[in-house]
This record gives C-alpha cells, structure tokens and sequence, in this order.
C-alpha cells in the first residue's frame, strides 16, 4: 500500500466524530486498501461497501453502523472490531480473524465466514442468515437471540430449523453452538 494512501487513512480513522458535519459519512467504497493499518481507527458509519480490505489489519476498529456490503475482508485481522449493526451483507471475511469481535445486531446476510476465527465474537441478535461457517471456529461465541430464530448449521450455511429436521451434536463437540442458539444438523450420508 502506498505511503500517502496510509497515512490518508490513518488520518481518516483518527479523526473525532463529534466534530463531523451532521448526516457526513466517510465513503471509501470500493476502495482498494488491501493490507491497509487501520488498528484502532473509528470508521463509525462509514462506507466500505465492496472495498478490498483483504489481509488490513484492523485491530480494535470501530465500524458500528458501517456499510460493508460485498466488501473483501479475506484473512482481515479484526480482533476486537466493533461491528455493531453493521451491515455486511455478502461480505468476504474468509479466514478472517474476528477474536473476540462485537458483532451484535450486525446484517451477515450471506457472508463468507469459511474458516474465520470468531472465538468469544458476540452474534447477539445478529441477522445470519444464509452465512457460510465452513470450518470456522465457533468457540465461546455468544449468538443468543440470532436470526433466523432456532438457526442450524447445515454444511456450514445457517439456515432456519425446520419443523421436522432432526438435530443432534453430530461428531463434532457443538456445546457452543447449542448453548448460544446455533446447532448442527445432522447430515443424511445415504
């Protein structure tokens, strides 16, 4: 990344958002940042959407209300990002690592989750539906009260439980999952 785009940005993310104008937002849409060091910056309601965020590192951002549709977080360093109603609808965040993330009340609406780390992120109330878990690690996430209601991992996609699915802890250890409002259904080998 290129030393004045940097520092652009480090400026950007410093900022205080008290003194913004009313209803401004920062747009950085579609912006190619990938690599970028945006740690600790506040892009509070910021657009981001279809940006290439991939391998930034973005430790302890605040993105609270941003706009991430389609955005490429790809092994994105996000621990601790705040990602309270964000909306990140079709976002790439695979690989991606969201340790301890805050993600209550965020729009995943198809998101690519395949391989992330989301150990202890809180989904509380998040909308999930239709995301790809593949192979992501889901240890002491926090998901109570999720979108769809009675979620199940089926193949990795959260999808609502249906009525007559059974669902079981499979062979792999679902404690998390079970407890916090996600389940793994049972898959038909036959």
């Amino acid at each position: 990344m290129a030393t004045d785009i940097q520092a652009a940005l480090t400026v950007i993310g410093r900022r205080v958002i008290d003194h913004d104008r009313p209803f401004s937002q920062i747009d950085l849409s579609y912006a190619s940042l990938a690599g970028a060091h945006l740690s600790g910056a506040n892009l509070t309601g910021a657009d981001l959407s279809g940006a290439d965020l991939s391998e930034a590192n973005m430790f302890s951002v605040n993105l609270t209300d941003a706009h991430l549709r389609g955005t490429h977080l790809a092994e994105a360093r996000l621990v601790v990002a705040r990602l309270s109603r964000a909306f990140l609808a079709e976002a790439d965040l695979t690989k991606a690592d969201l340790t301890g993330a805050r993600l209550t009340r965020a729009f995943l609406i198809n998101t690519n989750l395949a391989e992330a780390d989301l150990t202890r992120a809180d989904f509380t109330k998040a909308d999930l539906t239709g995301a790809n878990l593949k192979g992501a690690i889901l240890t002491d996430i926090r998901a109570f009260d999720i979108r769809p209601k009675n979620a199940t991992l089926i193949r990795g996609i959260v999808s609502p439980t249906p009525a007559t699915s059974p669902v079981s802890g499979g062979s792999t250890d679902n404690s998390d999952r079970e407890a916090s409002g996600l389940s793994a259904a049972e898959e038909d080998h036959t």
